[in-house]
């Protein structure tokens, strides 16, 4: 289960850093039409606007993906600062569903990795192999 586990991350990596920057580009984007009404926002949307002006490097490597990431990542988490910061009755419906959709986003990638349904699979797996007639060829 450990194998297929490290093999599963290992394949996927790359496509999942280059899905999770693009899901935060979007929610960082999507602040920035919401941050006005922001009160404790201060110099955040400055700090969006130059994070997202960054030409993102366009090759598929780890190293260069993981930067990237790591950068939106810091942006995301002074924005979701903000907005915990900010009074919940006080913010507008658009900040209210950012704060959501972020959480949603957060919760997608923490929930990444073996689930109820991978462990059945692969006991179900396990237990085929075990079945199935040994080949004891000489």
């Amino acid at each position: 289960m450990l194998l297929e586990s490290l093999a599963g991350a290992w394949d996927s990596a790359a496509e999942d850093l280059r899905r999770d920057n693009v899901a935060i580009t979007s929610l960082l984007a999507s602040a920035l039409d919401a941050l006005d009404n922001l009160p404790k926002s201060s110099g955040l949307g400055s700090e969006i606007r130059a994070t997202l002006a960054a030409p993102p490097d366009e090759r598929i490597l780890l190293s260069v993906l993981t930067l990237r990431s790591q950068t939106l990542r810091a942006a995301l988490e002074r924005l979701i600062v903000s907005l915990e910061d900010s009074d919940a009755s006080q913010l507008s419906e658009p900040l209210a569903q950012l704060r959501r959709d972020i959480y949603q986003h957060l919760r997608s990638v923490a929930a990444r990795g073996w689930s109820f349904w991978d462990v059945s699979s692969f006991r179900e797996r396990m237990a085929a192999v075990r079945a199935a007639p040994h080949d004891v060829t000489p």
